[in-house]
């Protein structure tokens, strides 16, 4: 199972390298035991060093990419970006500031591996904009 974090980034020069240090901590075998996943994140126009953290974190970790906007064009914009680029089986989306904790994921693929739960979830596209639509069911 290969898992997939995107994190849109906003001017987050103070925050995006815990939050990749946290995730590389979390898939660690003593917590969730997840050695095939990839992070990538989405710099969404800023005005600091974000970018230039982000390319000093993907030369540290082969599985850590960004992306690059030249302006702000929103977090959904940025975090659809991220999206389109996964290869994953699985999709976890967190903040740039460490609101969401990467150590939660675990919660999820219990769930998951547990099969008592079903996710579906699809994108649609409608005049050029993709949305996404979630059901659960138990």
């Amino acid at each position: 199972m290969k898992l997939s974090f995107v994190i849109p980034c906003y001017n987050s020069e103070n925050s995006i390298e815990g939050v990749v240090n946290d995730i590389m901590l979390a898939t660690k075998e003593d917590y969730i035991n997840i050695h095939d996943f990839e992070v990538i994140c989405v710099d969404d126009g800023s005005h600091n060093q974000t970018i230039k953290i982000l390319k000093t974190i993907s030369n540290q970790y082969n599985n850590v990419r960004y992306i690059s906007f030249s302006k702000n064009f929103g977090q959904d914009s940025a975090l659809l970006a991220g999206l389109r680029e996964t290869c994953g089986d699985f999709v976890v989306t967190l903040d740039d500031d460490r609101q969401n904790s990467p150590f939660e994921v675990r919660k999820m693929l219990a769930k998951i591996e547990s099969k008592d739960d079903d996710v579906f979830l699809q994108s649609i596209c409608i005049r050029n904009t993709y949305f996404l639509e979630t059901c659960l069911a138990k």
